[in-house]
Order: structure tokens, then sequence, then C-alpha cells
């Protein structure tokens, strides 16, 4: 079978251990099923039975959005995966070890993006000093989402750096909202004043 070399070690791929089983078992079948898939979590098994007798199983765990492809297919990358590990157990391609190709290649993708996760800035938002305030942020908040309802998340994103920018007095240094969703500035919530500057200059640029 074809090998795929990663990080100095060969590994089949799924597609190449499939391929086997189809030329080499006529009598084989493969099942998965879905044994849970809550809060964007999916665990799949695989069975591999040849002559109606099982011979092998595998699982396998998937999140959503825990790597780009995952975003839309984690069910799919999930069943792969369970194939794989499940024809590696049963001795299917397995010269260098019982994980694919793909599987390993997924683990890697996932390892990238829990480091990038973990060093990403991580801001928490200053509370509001009473109810009054808290209020009245939510109504300047609103405001300045229904207007912006109607652009892109781009247009909205430049709309609001416009409209927001302005130099901090204690860094001396440019700041503005920069997260769109949530309309704070480094993960802190502007004042009611900031944000009605804000609501004004959006109404200027229109």
């Amino acid at each position: 079978m074809k090998t795929v070399n990663i990080k100095g070690k060969e590994y089949v791929e799924v597609h190449e251990r499939i391929k086997h089983l189809r030329e080499n078992y006529e009598n084989a079948q493969l099942l998965t099923e879905i044994i849970s898939n809550e809060n964007g979590v999916c665990v799949m098994k695989a069975t591999l039975m040849i002559n109606e007798k099982i011979v092998s199983t595998g699982h396998a765990y998937e999140k959503e959005d825990s790597t780009y492809i995952n975003k839309t297919s984690y069910i799919e990358n999930c069943e792969t995966s369970a194939v794989g590990r499940c024809l590696g157990n049963y001795g299917i391609g397995i010269n260098s070890s019982v994980a694919s190709a793909d599987e390993v290649v997924n683990a890697i993708n996932q390892q990238q993006q829990n480091h990038l996760l973990l060093k990403k800035p991580q801001y928490k938002a200053e509370p509001p000093v009473n109810d009054v305030e808290t209020n009245a942020i939510k109504i300047v908040m609103n405001q300045i989402h229904e207007f912006c309802s109607k652009m892109t998340s781009d247009e909205k994103r430049e709309a609001l750096k416009k409209a927001s920018s302005y130099t901090n007095p204690q860094t001396q240094k440019n700041t503005f909202i920069d997260d769109i969703n949530n309309l704070t500035i480094n993960g802190s919530i502007p004042s009611v004043a900031r944000l009605n500057i804000t609501y004004k200059n959006l109404r200027k640029l229109k």
C-alpha cells in the first residue's frame, strides 16, 4: 500500500486501507454509526464484518471548529478516522502505525489550532459601574448594531474602525472597537459617551 511521509514516518491513508479491503475481502462489510453528536462533539464507531462476523472495531472523536476542515465536515472526518482505526486494528496498513495518515494530519492540525488559541491574548471585559450605565450601554449598542445590520462583516469592521478610532491619552496609541460583535476595545466595554460618539460618527459616514 502507498504511504505518506509525515515528519519522517510513513503512514497509510484511509482510502488505501479501504481499497485493500475491497480488493482482498469479497465478503467484507464496513458499518459506521454515530455514538453521540452533542454540543459540536461527535463520537463515531466503525465495525468491520467478514463473512457476517465482527472481526474489528474502531472509534474516533472530533470537535466542530477544532480545525478549518472540521468547521464544515467534522462528522465526515470523524467517520473517516473511525474507519481507518477499525481497519488498522484488523492489521490493514499498519507498517509503522495503527493510526492512518488522515488521523495523524488531523491531530497535527488540531495541535496547531490549540497552540494558536493559547497564544492569543485573553481579555476580560470591564463591567459597567451600575444598572443605569448598563442599560444605557445596551441601548447605544443596539442602535449601533441596528445601523450596521445591512452591512457585511468587513464593511461593519471598517465602519466601526473609522467611527470609533481615537488616540488613547494614557498610551498615546490609536485605538478602536476591534470586536464588532460585542463592541469592545481589547475586551473592554467603552463608556456610554464613547459609544455615543461612535454612533454619531457612524451616521456621518453614511
